[in-house]
């Protein structure tokens, strides 16, 4: 993020046209005695008024000289452009008229000051010249000065990026794909590695921070702020390496899968389970999880697949846990479910492991030289991708056909890195840039493919869309509202599947779901069976799979959770919050409000006048709310949208796949999800904007 200030104004004078009948007018004699009773012209009109935002001011007219003998009046003063995208003209110098002792045409106007509008550019060209008179040609005009943008106010910064203000300076918070003062340049979305499971994928971006797409439900796509050297994506949970080489995990916390080891550590290898290894920096292996494995020694390089875990050793040998190994000296390795890979010290390839329908693995691995090798990890998979020196990915294994045959096939790049899974296959192009094929990972409606049926309310979560129609009854739909289902009962507040019914009575999916009338209720981001709800009496109420608890003993008026904190109002108007807190995200501020929304690591609430207030992680600016009277807000992921006074909806934080880009028009309600966002017009008509295709761009195998 980098600032800037407003320059001093830079005047630049017009060259006028007195140089260029300096000939012409010096046979004219100084001394010449004037003709008596010669006046001067009259001045010029008054300048012209400042022009609209966006529209310069036109000069007012210099005014004709009269005068038998005498001086061109001086023209009239420039149009005033501070409002307009151009400078204001120059006002016409006075003409001569009569007399054969005139000397001196008539003086330009001065030049508009052509300050920036709205959304246009600063003036920069110099005022027009004034014309000259009979004897004496007219000056030049002052150009109009160059302004470049002071502080947000002429919204400085492009392509989606956000705006600060601070003592005058504005500083853009770039989107990612984005850099530059001003977020002009697109570098595209760049990264040093990736790992990815059937769910979701989780880059190392090139500034050291880590992108998530994809699956949401326990929070394994929304890694914490900061720098990391190496990140690794389990089934539910994800890992990364901080900078000073700390593990942290997030995610699903089943077989204590977040938490962590201590100490330091260089190489994160996870499988597409709920287990993970890590390489520490003294060269031991430590894995954790629901299948942890051990493989004693010091080593240099790891790879982990469900029943399989190898390394290098620092002599470059090579030990396994299950497979016996090959002899020789190796630089990388690769295990699979079904069989291993390993590059040796002088780039050519070898497998080793299982066989099918009596074709040795071990045997078919292709000739050349290579940089890295990856094996598929679920089985069966009989498929490995090696990168050739020179950038081609040599796809080998089984075909597919029956009988089975051994098959090759080549995409030439060039490319820098391969990462297979079950059913999907990502690359990295040697700038960075990523690219799949296979399953798009889409987490949201195309907005196109949003539903036509009228609503009375919408919500979203994760990668769901839940909404009631205007008969009470509700539908859930993933991706597009031909994979759309009807969710049973009639609803008049609907989160997820957690819902409460015409009579108050609170619908979901769990066996512990309270009797009683309700007036609010919520459902965690991402999960379906964990609701929270408050009664008619103020009274709040969560429950799940495994029973209920009450997290604010105060009577309260609304809710809202998501996968590991949540508040409410209290009736007085106050906040009140639990769960995790590990970015003050269960920090709320002091004050009254009348909504709330909170998302994984941030929430934000609506005071009494109508302001905003937001809390928590701001990494991405979604905690960073604008000005203005609102009506309503919805936190969630790492952007924040909300409904002002007039029905439009406005949206701060992460916006990479255009999650916070709303569209214009009128809205009644808003709501966030992790990477797309659905409002209901006025008519009820759901749109959604955000995330509606592939996670990455897509190249040929």
């Amino acid at each position: 993020m980098r600032g800037f200030r407003s320059h001093d104004r830079d005047r630049a004078r017009g060259l006028g046209g007195a140089a260029l009948l300096v000939a012409a007018f010096g046979a004219c004699s100084s001394d010449e005695p004037p003709v008596p009773n010669a006046t001067a012209g009259s001045n010029g009109d008054p300048a012209g008024r400042a022009g609209a935002m966006g529209v310069a001011g036109r000069a007012g007219a210099g005014g004709a000289g009269t005068s038998v003998g005498g001086s061109g009046a001086r023209g009239g003063a420039a149009g005033d452009g501070s409002g307009g995208d151009e400078p204001g003209g120059a006002g016409e110098g006075g003409a001569l008229t009569g007399g054969n002792g005139g000397r001196t045409g008539g003086r330009s106007g001065a030049g508009g000051s052509g300050g920036a509008g709205a959304n246009g550019s600063a003036g920069a060209a110099p005022g027009s010249a004034g014309e000259g008179g009979d004897d004496d040609p007219g000056g030049g005009g002052e150009g109009g000065s160059i302004d470049p943008p002071s502080g947000c106010s002429t919204n400085p910064c492009l392509n989606r990026g956000a705006c600060l203000e601070t003592n005058g300076v504005a500083s853009c918070n770039c989107p990612v794909g984005f850099s530059g003062e001003r977020c002009e340049t697109d570098v595209g979305v760049r990264f040093t590695k990736m790992s990815m499971t059937n769910g979701q994928i989780c880059g190392l971006l090139v500034d050291g921070r880590i992108d998530c797409r994809g699956g949401n439900l326990f929070g394994q796509s929304s890694p914490p702020p900061g720098t990391f050297v190496d990140v690794s994506a389990a089934d539910h949970f994800t890992c990364a390496i901080r900078t000073g080489g700390e593990i942290v995990c997030f995610g699903r916390d089943y077989y204590g899968a977040t938490a962590s080891p201590t100490g330091t550590f260089s190489q994160l290898s996870s499988v597409e389970d709920e287990d993970m290894c890590a390489l520490r920096t003294d060269g031991t292996v430590v894995c954790w999880g629901e299948h942890p494995l051990s493989l004693p020694g010091t080593f240099t390089q790891i790879s982990r697949s469900f029943w399989e875990l190898c390394g290098i050793k620092p002599d470059q040998t090579l030990a396994c846990v299950s497979r016996v190994p090959p002899t020789g000296t190796f630089k990388a390795v690769s295990a699979g479910s079904d069989f291993n890979c390993a590059i040796r010290t002088d780039g050519t390839l070898a497998c080793w492991g299982g066989t099918y329908d009596g074709i040795v693995f071990g045997g078919f691995p292709p000739s050349g030289t290579y940089q890295s090798v990856q094996v598929g990890f679920s089985s069966p998979n009989y498929l490995g991708y090696a990168l050739r020196d020179d950038g081609a990915i040599v796809r080998f294994g089984l075909d597919g056909t029956s009988p089975p045959r051994i098959a090759t096939r080549v995409s030439p790049g060039p490319f820098s890195a391969v990462y297979p899974s079950e059913d999907r296959l990502c690359v990295l192009h040697t700038d960075g840039r990523s690219a799949c094929i296979g399953s798009s990972l889409q987490v949201g409606p195309p907005a196109s493919n949003a539903p036509s049926d009228p609503f009375l309310q919408v919500d979203v979560v994760d990668t769901n869309v839940y909404a009631i129609r205007n008969d009470h009854s509700a539908i859930q739909y993933f991706r597009s509202p031909s994979m759309a289902g009807a969710i049973s009962g009639t609803f008049a507040r609907l989160s997820g599947e957690c819902g409460i019914d015409l009579v108050g009575a609170p619908i979901s999916p769990s066996p512990n779901t309270p009797a009683g009338t309700f007036i609010d209720i919520a459902t965690q981001f991402g999960g379906n069976r964990d609701c929270c709800a408050v009664r008619t009496d103020g009274a709040l109420v969560c429950w799940n799979s495994t029973g209920q608890t009450t997290p604010v003993a105060e009577p309260t008026s609304r809710v809202s959770q998501s996968a590991k904190h949540g508040c409410a109002i209290r009736q007085d108007g106050t906040l009140a919050c639990w769960g995790e807190n590990r970015l003050g995200q269960a920090t709320p501020p002091a004050g009254t409000f009348t909504r709330v929304s909170v998302g994984p690591n941030h929430g934000c609430a609506v005071r009494t006048d109508g302001s905003l207030a937001c809390w928590g992680n701001d990494d991405n600016g979604q905690a960073t709310p604008p000005a203005g009277v609102f009506v309503d807000v919805s936190a969630e992921g790492a952007h924040t949208c909300a409904l002002d006074a007039a029905g439009t909806i406005r949206c701060f934080g992460r916006n990479e796949v255009g999650q916070a880009s709303p569209p214009a028009g009128v809205f009644t309600q808003v709501a966030a999800g992790g990477h797309m966002t659905c409002a209901l017009s006025t008519d009820g008509i759901a749109t959604c904007f955000g995330d509606n295709g592939p996670i990455y761009g897509l190249f040929t195998f």
